[in-house]
């Protein structure tokens, strides 16, 4: 683990949550505005969100629970993204504050534009880049590379 990495984990806010208080990510996610993919699964006792989109693929990790009042639940958590073979890594943080059972809003950061003293201090920090996942209709129907990932890890 990178020191950037160990910091942000440290470092996140709120308690990380159990399993049970994940469940409701678990199924399909996309994101109307850009097409991508996240699919959410229990996967040897921890919350797997992994993301597709058109040339990137990421895993959202470290968990952490600020409010689990419902249905108003928010969560920050340390993704990891990998891009096209030019672009490179990067590692970040996303928020993700459910609107509904078939509706998260939020955002990410990447770590380079979140200073070390406002990690503790995020969702409330500028630069998040906006995002929005819609429930797809079958919470079962991942895609054959979401099923690849998980047998092989």
């Amino acid at each position: 683990m990178s020191v950037v990495e160990a910091r942000s984990v440290s470092s996140l806010p709120g308690a990380r949550p159990g399993l049970h208080e994940l469940k409701f990510l678990e199924g399909v996610w996309q994101d109307p505005e850009t097409g991508a993919l996240a699919c959410a699964r229990e996967h040897r006792g921890e919350l797997r969100l992994v993301i597709q989109g058109k040339i990137t693929r990421g895993e959202v990790l470290d968990w952490r629970l600020i409010t689990d009042a419902r249905p108003a639940v928010e969560l920050i958590g340390r993704f990891a993204r990998i891009q096209a073979p030019t672009l490179g890594f990067t590692l970040g943080y996303t928020y993700l504050r459910m609107e509904s059972t078939k509706r998260l809003v939020g955002g990410w950061w990447s770590v380079h534009t979140v200073p070390d003293h406002l990690i503790s201090q995020l969702p409330n920090v500028k630069g998040m880049v906006p995002q929005t996942w819609v429930r797809q209709r079958s919470k079962h129907a991942f895609p054959a590379w979401v099923e690849d990932l998980f047998r092989k890890t």
